[in-house]
């Protein structure tokens, strides 16, 4: 990646108030992008990232998560520093992590909690 191109990126994660591990990370993406390739990630297209995102979950065992992880950074990257419009994810599927359903309370542990008195100093019912 040009040192230009690292510029405009900073300015843009800076003017976007993105933390400091996040810029870190994105950066990290779009480097990781234009060493796999061997040139600057604005002359991709749409089909070089997607074999992108297939080497990463093949060949490097990437889990969804962290594709994700990449996805977001390129994203940005594009979007923001190279004004390329990316509404389909460059054509990739939705990755859906689990999710975790919530705890559900049975009738009696509602009623024993709408029941207790509140305790002015500390603790519980």
């Amino acid at each position: 990646m040009s040192s230009e191109l690292r510029t405009r990126l900073i300015t843009q994660m800076d003017l976007h108030g993105l933390a400091p591990n996040t810029q870190r990370g994105y950066m990290m993406c779009v480097k990781a992008l234009a060493a796999y390739y061997k040139e600057s990630p604005e002359k991709l297209t749409d089909e070089q990232i997607r074999t992108y995102f297939h080497h990463l979950l093949k060949e490097r065992n990437l889990n969804k998560r962290s594709c994700h992880r990449y996805l977001t950074g390129l994203t940005f990257f594009y979007r923001h520093v190279c004004r390329r419009e990316v509404n389909d994810r460059f054509g990739l599927p939705a990755w859906r992590g689990e999710k975790k359903l919530p705890t559900v309370l049975s009738i009696e542990q509602v009623t024993r909690l709408l029941s207790c008195e509140p305790i002015l100093s500390t603790g519980c019912c």
